[in-house]
């Protein structure tokens, strides 16, 4: 063989792919292929954090869906301060007409009204007082409070009066409002909100 055949056949080796390296090269390509191909057509999963966002997004369109139906903000009420008297100090019973100026039926035009109980305390060096009572309305009993001081719970809630409240430790449902300077909450129990709404209303209306 002359010297020029036997370059050629040497440069000709040397280009030439192995058998089994061409075979592992076009499976390599067909493998890549078929993933690919199984990469269109798999299902969709979310990645933990993305699932958590997505859980946290429906969580807001929950709370969003109550707050425009106009469900009543929850509150645990008690976490709230405690209005107490002052150490050292006792409760001074009193009736109602003196602490407040006015009988309590004329707060509540409304309803028939029982004054069970009122006191004087003083907290911070003021004198305070309030006054508990019972109302009947709607053909059922409700516990009222007047105060001549802002209850946490009116304090903890925004808006216009009357303020409603849902107490998420005591299950009861809350109205409050303030009126000639006196502040005056109702509670009640197993009631629906909007028919909790429309009784206060209707207590409050003159």
């Amino acid at each position: 063989m002359s010297d020029k055949n036997r370059s050629y056949r040497q440069e000709m080796d040397a280009l030439r792919v192995s058998e089994q390296k061409a075979q592992e090269t076009l499976d390599a390509l067909l493998s890549e292929n078929e993933r690919l191909e199984n990469k269109k057509t798999r299902p969709i999963y979310l990645h933990p954090a993305l699932y958590a966002v997505a859980a946290a997004c429906l969580a807001l369109a929950v709370l969003a869906a109550n707050l425009l139906r106009g469900g009543f903000p929850g509150v645990r009420i008690g976490d709230l301060p405690a209005v107490t008297v002052a150490r050292g100090d006792e409760e001074t019973a009193l009736e109602f007409s003196q602490a407040f100026g006015l009988r309590a039926a004329a707060l509540f035009p409304g309803a028939q009204v029982r004054e069970d109980k009122t006191v004087s305390f003083t907290l911070n060096g003021q004198t305070l007082h309030r006054g508990e009572l019972t109302l009947l309305a709607e053909g059922r009993p409700w516990a009222a409070q007047v105060t001549d001081y802002e209850p946490p719970l009116y304090t903890a809630l925004t808006g216009g009066d009357p303020r409603f409240a849902r107490g998420s430790d005591t299950g009861l449902l809350y109205a409050l409002w303030r009126q000639e300077g006196r502040y005056i909450l109702i509670s009640a129990q197993g009631m629906e909100e909007k028919d909790f709404e429309a009784a206060v209303r209707g207590i409050m209306a003159k």
